[in-house]
C-alpha cells in the first residue's frame, strides 16, 4: 500500500507541475494591475492554488499545520540565536567551551592517569590518615598540657576528638577496601580457574582478611579510647598575669600599744575557729611559715592573687615527750619556763598541761599530762603571693598564702612546702633577718603574754574564744603529743599574724596580680593518655602492615588498575561482559528470582579477567571479563583496549 501511494503521489505531483508551466505560457503579461484586476487576480490565485492541492492530493489543513510547524521552528531558532546572543547565554557557553578544551587536554589525561592508579590512592588514603593518627598525637602530648584562653578551647577540643575519631575509622574503611579491592584484582587476573561472577559485587580476599580484621578493630579500639578521653576530660582554671597595680606595703614605723590576753586571743579564736593553716602561712618540716604581704588597693575580679614585698616569720618547734600527772585541771595550761630576745631572733621554752579526758593518751586519760617545747621565731622579708576574695560590697578577705619567694634561692609553694626545714629558710633569709627587728620584739611580747596562761580553751569544747592549739588536736579533737609541735607552731604564727596586721601602711608600691580570667588547663588522668597512645602506636603499625601487604602482593599497575576499576562497578563490569553475558548468564527456573537464589545462581558463574583469546594474534588485543577458558593471561607491554 506504501508503493501504491507513493505512485500515486508522484504522479499527481507531475500533472500538477505540467499544469503550473502550461498556465504560465498562456499567461499575457500585464504592467500596471488596477484594485478590481489585483482582487480578481488573488482568486485566480487562490483558486490555482486550491487546484494544486486538490491535483497533488494535499489538503488545506495539512499546509496550514506544516506552516504553522515552520514558523515555531524559525520561532525557536529566533529564541535560541536571541538567548545566546545574552550575557547568560555567552557565559554558559564558554563554560562549555573551557570544560571541552579540559576534558580534551593533555593535562586532564595525565591527572586521570595520577587518579585512576591505585598505588596513588593508597598512598594518598593512606597519607589521610597518618596526618588523622598525627593530629591525635598533637592533641594528647600538646593540648592537653598547656595553658588555654578559654573554656571555648575545651570545648572545641572535646569537639575535634569526636571528629578525628570518626576521620579514623572513615580513612581506614576506604585503605582496607582499597587493599581488598587490589587483592581481589590479583585473584581475578591471575587465577586460570577464574573466581565467582559475586566475588567481584562482593570483595573480600581470604589472603588479607585476618590482616584487614585486626586493622579495624585497632581502629574501633581507638575510636573507643576517645571517647573514654572525653568522657574523662575536666577544665582546670588557671591563674594568669592581670597586671601590675598599686598595694600598700607593710610598714612598721610607729610604736603601738601591745593588746591584752583577752584581745589577743580573740583575735586568734576568731582567725583559728574553722580556719585553715594556710590562711597563716605554710607549714614545714619542724614548723611553720608566717606570711603576709601587701594589702592590694586594686580589685579585678571576686577571687585573685598578689604578689609583692611582705614580711615573714619563720618559727621552729621541738617538743619533749609528755609524761603523765597526778592532777585533774578543767583548762589547758600554759606557762613560759625561759624566755631569750636576741634582737634577730627570739627563742622560748613553754611547758603545757592537758586536763584529763581532753588528750589522747588512753593510758593516762584520768590524769593530766604535761610536755615541754622549745619555740625560735626569726622574721625577715620575703616576696609573699597571697589569695584574696572579694565579696559583692567590696569587701577583702585573705584566703590563703600561694608561695613564698626568699632572696633568689628558695621558693616555697603550698601543698610542697613540708619538705622544707628551718635551715634552709634561715640560710635563704640571710640579711633580712635583721630588717625587721621591732617586729621580732613585738611577738616576743605577745608570745610572752599568751604562753602563761591557766584557762586556755580547750578543743573538745571550742566555745569563744576557740583554742589556739587547735592544729595540736587529732580528728576527733582531743590533744595528741605527737601534734603539739604543730600546735604551738601554729599558735605562734597567728600571734605573728597579729602582730603583721598592727603595719601603719604608711607606703605605696606596685604589686603583681593574676586571677582567673579565664585561662585554664584540660586536666586527663595520665593512665587513659598513656592507653590511648599505646593504642595509636598499635594503630600505625597496623596501617603500615596493610599498605605494605599490598605492595609486596599486588604492587599496582596499568592492568591491575583496570581491574580494581571493574570491582565493584556494575557499569565497567557490564562493558567487559558485553560479549559474554547472554552466553554466560543461564535463565533461573521458577517464576520468581529472590536474592538468595540469585547469589547461589551466579555464584556458580566463574569469570577470568585478561586478554580475549581470539585477539592474541593480533596487533592490539581486547580485555574481557569472560569465562576462564576465553581468557589468555596479559602479556608484558601488550597494548589492549
Amino acid at each position: 500500500m506504501f508503493s501504491i501511494a507513493s505512485n500515486k503521489y508522484t504522479e499527481g505531483k507531475e500533472d500538477s507541475e505540467s499544469s503550473d508551466e502550461e498556465e504560465e505560457q498562456q499567461a499575457p503579461p500585464t504592467e500596471t494591475t488596477t484594485g478590481d484586476e489585483a482582487h480578481r487576480s488573488g482568486s485566480d490565485i487562490s483558486s490555482v492554488v486550491d487546484k494544486k492541492s486538490l491535483a497533488s492530493g494535499v489538503s488545506l489543513d495539512s499546509h496550514a499545520s506544516r506552516g504553522s510547524a515552520l514558523s515555531k521552528a524559525r520561532s525557536g531558532r529566533s529564541n535560541a540565536s536571541s538567548f545566546d546572543d545574552t550575557t547568560l547565554g555567552k557565559f554558559i557557553k564558554k563554560v562549555e567551551s573551557l570544560k571541552v578544551a579540559i576534558l580534551e587536554s593533555e593535562q586532564y589525561k595525565s591527572y586521570r592517569l595520577i587518579v585512576d592508579s591505585s598505588r596513588n590512592q593508597i598512598l594518598a588514603v593512606g597519607f589521610l590518615q597518618a596526618t588523622i593518627f598525627g593530629s591525635i598525637f598533637f592533641v594528647l602530648q600538646f593540648v592537653l598540657k598547656i595553658s588555654l584562653p578559654s573554656i571555648r578551647f575545651y570545648n572545641l577540643t572535646h569537639a575535634v576528638m569526636a571528629f578525628q575519631g570518626k576521620l579514623l575509622l572513615a580513612f581506614g574503611w576506604d585503605l582496607s577496601y582499597l587493599v581488598r579491592k587490589g587483592f581481589a584484582a590479583v585473584q581475578i587476573l591471575s587465577q586460570k580457574k577464574g573466581v565467582s561472577l559475586t566475588e567481584i559485587s562482593n570483595v573480600d580476599p581470604d589472603a588479607c582478611r585476618n590482616i584487614i580484621r585486626i586493622f579495624r578493630g585497632s581502629l574501633f579500639l581507638i575510636e573507643l579510647g576517645l571517647w573514654t578521653v572525653t568522657f574523662f576530660m575536666d577544665w582546670e582554671p588557671l591563674n594568669t598575669y592581670l597586671g601590675d597595680y598599686s598595694c600598700t606595703l607593710l610598714t612598721f614605723n610607729h610604736e603601738w600599744t601591745m593588746g591584752t590576753y583577752d584581745e589577743i586571743q580573740a583575735f586568734i579564736g576568731g582567725n583559728s575557729d574553722l580556719g585553715i593553716i594556710s590562711s597563716f602561712g605554710l607549714p614545714l618540716a619542724s614548723g611553720f611559715l608566717a606570711a603576709q604581704t601587701s594589702i592590694p588597693n586594686y580589685v579585678p575580679s571576686t577571687v585573685f592573687q598578689t604578689k609583692g614585698l611582705g614580711v615573714v616569720a619563720l618559727i621552729e618547734t621541738i617538743c619533749d615527750a609528755a609524761t603523765p600527772l597526778k592532777s585533774q585541771s578543767k583548762y589547758t595550761q600554759i606557762k613560759l619556763l625561759t624566755s631569750q630576745y636576741w634582737g634577730q631572733s627570739y627563742s622560748a621554752g613553754i611547758e603545757l598541761i592537758f586536763p584529763y579526758q581532753t588528750h589522747s593518751w588512753t593510758e593516762y586519760i584520768d590524769v593530766d599530762i604535761a610536755q615541754k617545747c622549745q619555740v625560735v621565731v626569726l622574721t625577715g622579708m620575703a616576696y609573699v603571693g597571697f589569695e584574696f576574695t572579694s565579696d559583692e560590697w567590696g569587701d577583702l578577705t585573705p584566703n590563703s598564702v600561694i608561695e613564698v619567694d626568699i632572696g633568689s634561692s628558695l621558693t616555697i609553694v603550698k601543698g610542697a612546702s613540708s619538705s622544707v626545714d628551718f635551715a634552709q629558710v634561715q640560710a635563704a633569709l640571710s640579711d633580712t633577718e635583721t630588717t625587721f627587728l621591732n617586729i621580732t620584739s613585738w611577738i616576743a611580747e605577745a608570745m610572752s603574754i599568751m604562753f602563761n596562761s591557766t584557762d586556755v580553751a580547750t578543743t573538745n569544747n571550742q566555745v569563744m574564744p576557740a583554742s589556739m592549739l587547735t592544729w595540736g588536736a587529732n580528728s576527733a579533737g582531743a590533744y595528741d603529743p605527737s601534734l603539739t609541735w604543730q600546735g604551738v607552731a601554729s599558735a605562734t604564727g597567728m600571734i605573728s599574724h597579729y602582730v603583721f596586721d598592727h603595719s601603719d601602711n604608711s607606703q605605696n608600691s606596685i604589686c603583681s596580680y593574676t586571677g582567673t580570667a579565664g585561662y585554664g588547663v584540660i586536666g586527663v588522668p595520665s593512665w587513659i593518655t598513656t592507653l590511648l597512645t599505646v593504642l595509636l602506636i598499635i594503630g600505625i603499625l597496623m596501617q603500615v602492615i596493610v599498605i605494605a601487604s599490598w605492595f609486596l602482593a599486588v604492587g599496582g599497575g596499568e592492568y591491575i588498575d583496570k581491574a580494581v576499576q571493574m570491582i565493584d562497578n556494575p557499569h565497567r563490569t557490564m562493558y567487559y561482559m558485553r560479549d559474554s553475558a547472554a552466553r554466560l548468564m543461564q535463565k533461573i527456573n521458577g517464576p520468581d528470582i529472590g536474592h538468595i537464589s540469585l547469589m547461589q545462581h551466579l555464584t556458580k558463574v566463574m569469570v577470568r579477567f585478561g586478554e580475549d583469546k581470539t585477539t592474541r594474534g593480533n596487533n592490539f588485543g581486547t580485555l574481557v571479563l569472560d569465562e576462564p577458558k576465553k581468557v589468555v593471561n596479559i602479556a608484558k607491554n601488550r597494548i589492549l583496549s
